[in-house]
Formats: structure tokens, sequence, C-alpha cells
């Protein structure tokens, strides 16, 4: 079996867009095959008339179950207790993904040329203020309840139109969210 120089995301590529590697001829360095030179050969392949087989779109998730177990928990909850808001379960949901995908937990090591894995899950929220883009980290989200991430996101929404937020606050996170 004849490989053709590509990495792994220009092959997931390729295979997502039915680009055969085989009939291209790369750009990149010692004619490594690159996503620009997939895409190119997906685009021709539509301008020809030729096939154009796109994957099926997701089936995008209909979040009214949910949204009710969260106003019921927080009917429940003792008043004292932060809210829990769709952002404090999304970043519960992200650890999950990225416990199951570890890859997206990584960092690039440029010198070494390899990926290091993080065993730790601070997730970013990019959230828009009137200051301009303020990005807190929920350090450790792996090992809190969805209640302590939501008053953690509270606190740090109240402190951020304050002016009152440490920089230390929105560094080292290994993913980050938004939902803009």
């Amino acid at each position: 079996m004849h490989t053709f120089p590509a990495g792994p995301a220009t092959r997931r590529l390729a295979h997502v867009l039915n680009v055969s590697l085989e009939r291209l001829r790369g750009t990149g360095p010692r004619g490594r095959i690159t996503l620009e030179d997939v895409v190119r050969a997906h685009e021709s392949t539509i301008v020809a008339g030729g096939p154009a087989k796109l994957p099926p779109l997701p089936d995008f998730a209909d979040i009214t179950e949910l949204e009710e177990v969260r106003k019921d928990y927080n009917r429940r909850a003792d008043a004292s207790v932060a809210k829990v808001t769709l952002t404090a379960i999304a970043v519960k949901a992200t650890v999950a993904v990225l416990k199951e995908f570890p890859r997206f937990n990584s960092s690039v090591d440029l010198e070494q040329q390899r990926l290091i894995y993080k065993n730790y899950y601070h997730v970013g929220i990019a959230v828009d203020t009137e200051h301009g883009l303020v990005v807190p980290v929920i350090r450790n989200a792996d090992r809190k309840h969805i209640a302590d991430i939501a008053a953690e996101i509270q606190d740090f929404a109240a402190r951020a139109r304050e002016r009152k937020r440490d920089v230390k606050e929105s560094q080292g996170a290994t993913f980050t969210i938004s939902n803009q």
C-alpha cells in the first residue's frame, strides 16, 4: 500500500470530502498534501459537475428537556446556591468530551513536534462585557459540582462589570468555549 504525504487532519478532510489523495500533487514542503490542496481538489470536482458528496448535517440537539431539568433544579435549590446556567452545563459537558477525546485537551510543543496531553481541565469561557472580551478560566472543572461552576461564573461576571478581576483568572485554559 502506497501512502501519500499528508497529515492526519488533511487525511480526515480528504475522507470527509471524498477526495482521493492518490490523485493529488502536494504543494507543501517535500510534496506534502495540504488542507488547501484537498479543498482545491474538492472545489474543482464541484465546478466540473462531478460528485459533490458532502457529509450529512448533524442531528442538531433539542435542549428542551435539558432546559426543563435546569429550571427544576434551580427551583428546588437552596436560595443561597447560584442558579445553574446553560453555560455551567456547557462547561461540564465540555469536560466530558475532553475526557473522551484527549487530543482536544492538549497543546503542541513545536520545538519537539509533539502533543502534550493535559491531565487537568481548565475551561475558559469567552464572555463579552461592556469593557471588551474577557475569558475567565474555571480551573479543575472536572472536580467541581455544576452549582460551584455556576457560582464561579456569576462571581467573575460581577467582578468583571466592576473591573475588579485579576488577569491571572484569564490564564491557563486548556480549552475555551464561547456562546457567540
